[in-house]
């Protein structure tokens, strides 16, 4: 896409109107019929983040959501930079949108099965749960773990949990052994 920040005319080719949506033609409007593409939600951040690079002369970079025309909810990452001045003729931007739907998704995915795996932990009070860093520093220490030892968090995150093992225990290899998967 290349916008025209003199008189807000946007170019976009046929992958941005498919992006939106749209035939996958080339076409040339007013910036504000592609704001009515973005989602109400995100509409003032997308007009503010475009404005702020215009003035700002800085790379423009961010995601938001459209809305498709048949109501089809899609996240775009957009990215652009701006070029020329008011004296040379009006400043102009270009850009690229790319479609990252699916990474949100992911990521969305992570955060709810983290959220789930974080009120297990929590909710399991009969059991100690400690999880480790690859190096067996302690990094996450459940209230179980806690009522178990007697040891509150604090005292035991960023610690390595070999500590947990009697001396006997860790001369034996048991905080290695109890590590396989």
């Amino acid at each position: 896409w290349t916008l025209d920040a003199e008189t807000g005319t946007q170019t976009r080719d046929a992958n941005l109107n498919r992006l939106l949506g749209l035939d996958p033609v080339e076409t040339t409007q007013l910036f504000d019929e592609f704001l009515d593409h973005v989602h109400p939600d995100d509409r003032a951040a997308v007009a503010a983040a475009f404005g702020e690079s215009i003035r700002e002369r800085r790379p423009l970079a961010i995601e938001f959501r459209v809305v498709w025309p048949d109501g089809t909810v899609r996240w775009l990452r957009d990215q652009g930079d701006v070029f020329g001045d008011a004296a040379a003729g009006g400043r102009h931007m270009a850009g690229a949108c790319v479609d990252v739907t699916d990474r949100r998704a992911a990521e969305e995915a992570v955060r709810a099965s983290e959220e789930r795996l974080r009120l297990v932990v929590e909710s399991a009070t009969d059991y100690a749960i400690l999880t480790l860093s690859p190096g067996r520093a302690g990094t996450g220490w459940s209230p179980g773990a806690e009522a178990t030892f007697g040891w509150p968090a604090a005292e035991v995150v960023g610690r390595s949990g070999d500590e947990l093992f009697t001396p006997e225990d860790r001369a034996a290899g048991a905080p290695e052994q109890s590590l396989v998967e």
